[in-house]
C-alpha cells in the first residue's frame, strides 16, 4: 500500500519459504527467532504472547486423541481477548517508523526545526519526549544514542559537523532520561571509544561536558584521550574547574593546592568568563572526602575574587561565599576580605551581602573593630 521496498521484499522471501514448505511449519518458526532478534519482539510481553497463540493455534488445528477420540481444542472467549488485546497495543498499534531503527527520521526531524529547538531546549526535550521516546523500546533508544555519538564525536562528513550542536544537544536529553541505558551501551563498545576524533577541539570539549554529566564513561576513555583532556583543561580556568570531578582524588588535590599556590605567586590567569552551576555542590563534597577544606575555601575565594562584573560577582558569592563562609578558619575571612577589597566589581556589587561577612568577621576577630575593617580595607 505505501510502497515500501523492505516491506515488500520481506513479504516475497515469506511467500516462497510458505510455498516451499507448505504442509510444514519450520519457515513459521524461523520467522519468529528472527523477528525475536529484532525490535519487533523486544516486548517480553510480546513475545510470550506469540509463542502462547503459536502453541494455541497448532492446539486447535491438530485433534488430540483423548480417550479413543480425536478433540479439537477451542480457545475460550478470554484467551481470545488476550490474544488480541496484546497483539493490538504491542504490535499492530505501533507507528512503522519504531519498528526498526528510528535515526533518519530523528536526526532529520530535529535538524528541520534546529532553529526553534536550539533557541530553547524545553521545546526539544518536550518533542523528542512525546514524539519518539515515548514510543521507543530499549533497543533502540540505545542505537539511536550510539547513533548520535558518532554523528558528534567521530564522524566529519558535512552534514554531521552542520547539525554537531543540535545531534549534541539531542543526545543529552535522551541520555538524561536513559543514563544507564544508554551509557552502559556506549561503554561496551571499545573500538567506538577509541575512534573518537580527540584531536579536534570542538569534538574535545562536547565529549568533556559529555563526559561530566556521565562520568563513568572517564575511565573507559583510553589514556590518550584522558592526556588530552586534562592537557586542554589546564589552558582554560573554566574547564579546568570542571574536570576537577573527573580527576582522581589524588588530581583532585594537586590541581586545587597547584591554583592557590599560583595565585599567591601572583601568576594567577582568570577567566572572561565563567560558567558556575550546581557543580560547586559537587566538588565541594570531594573536597570534603579528600580533608581540604580549608584549602578548597581558598579555591573558593580565589574563583569568587575573579568576578568580572557586578552580576557574575553576586552569583560568585551565592554558589562559593554564602554557602560555605560560616566554615571560614581565619586565614579564608583574611583573604576573603582582601579579595573584596580589590575588586571593585564584587565591593559595589548590590548582590553581595558585605555587612554579613563584616559581621562574621568582626565575630571571629573579637579584637578589631569597625574603624579597624575600615583603615584595613577602606573600600569594605
Amino acid at each position: 500500500m505505501f510502497e515500501e521496498e523492505k516491506a515488500q521484499k520481506v513479504i516475497k522471501e515469506i511467500l516462497k519459504k510458505r510455498k516451499n514448505q507448505n504442509f510444514e511449519s519450520e519457515w513459521e518458526n524461523t520467522l519468529i527467532e528472527k523477528a525475536k532478534e529484532t525490535s519487533i519482539l523486544e516486548s517480553r510481553l510480546l513475545s510470550n504472547t506469540v509463542d502462547e497463540l503459536k502453541i494455541c493455534r497448532n492446539l486447535s488445528s491438530h485433534p488430540s486423541i483423548e480417550n479413543s477420540e480425536a478433540k479439537l481444542i477451542t480457545p475460550d472467549k478470554y484467551e481470545t481477548a488476550h490474544f488480541m488485546n496484546v497483539l493490538f497495543k504491542e504490535l499492530f498499534m505501533m507507528p512503522p517508523t519504531f519498528l526498526g531503527s528510528v535515526t533518519s527520521d530523528f536526526v532529520d526531524s530535529i535538524r528541520d526545526k534546529k532553529k526553534i529547538f536550539m533557541n530553547d531546549k524545553s521545546k526539544l526535550k518536550l518533542y523528542i519526549e512525546e514524539n519518539f521516546l515515548s514510543n521507543m523500546k530499549n533497543t533502540q533508544i540505545q542505537h539511536l544514542a550510539k547513533d548520535l555519538f558518532k554523528f558528534i564525536f567521530i564522524k566529519n562528513n558535512e552534514d554531521c559537523l552542520e547539525n554537531r550542536d543540535i545531534n549534541y544537544a539531542a543526545l543529552t536529553i535522551i541520555t538524561k532520561e536513559n543514563k544507564d541505558l544508554v551509557i552502559q551501551e556506549i561503554m561496551s563498545d571499545a573500538d567506538l571509544l577509541k575512534q573518537i576524533r580527540i584531536d579536534d577541539i570542538e569534538v574535545r570539549d562536547l565529549l568533556e561536558l559529555f563526559v561530566i554529566e556521565n562520568t563513568k564513561l572517564w575511565d573507559n576513555l583510553t589514556d590518550l584521550q584522558k592526556n588530552e583532556i586534562n592537557d586542554d583543561s589546564e589552558s582554560s580556568l573554566k574547564n579546568y574547574y570542571r574536570n576537577t570531578l573527573i580527576y582522581s582524588d589524588e588530581t583532585f588535590v594537586d590541581r586545587i593546592r597547584e591554583t592557590v599556590e599560583n595565585y599567591k605567586k601572583e601568576i594567577f590567569v582568570g577567566p572572561t568568563t565563567f560558567d558556575l552551576d550546581d557543580k560547586t555542590l559537587l566538588l565541594t563534597r570531594k573536597a570534603k572526602e579528600n580533608g581540604i577544606m580549608n584549602l578548597f575555601h581558598e579555591f573558593c575565594i580565589i574563583l569568587f575574587g575573579k568576578s568580572n562584573s557586578f552580576a557574575d560577582a553576586g552569583k560568585r558569592y551565592n554558589l562559593l561565599i554564602r554557602t560555605n563562609i560560616e566554615e571560614f578558619s581565619k586565614g579564608n575571612l583574611e583573604l576573603l576580605m582582601s579579595v573584596i577589597n580589590t575588586n571593585c566589581q564584587i565591593y559595589q556589587s548590590f548582590s553581595v551581602d558585605k555587612y554579613s561577612i563584616k559581621k562574621i568577621y568582626l565575630r571571629n576577630f573579637t579584637d578589631k573593630t569597625e574603624e579597624d575593617i575600615s583603615k584595613r580595607y577602606p573600600y569594605f
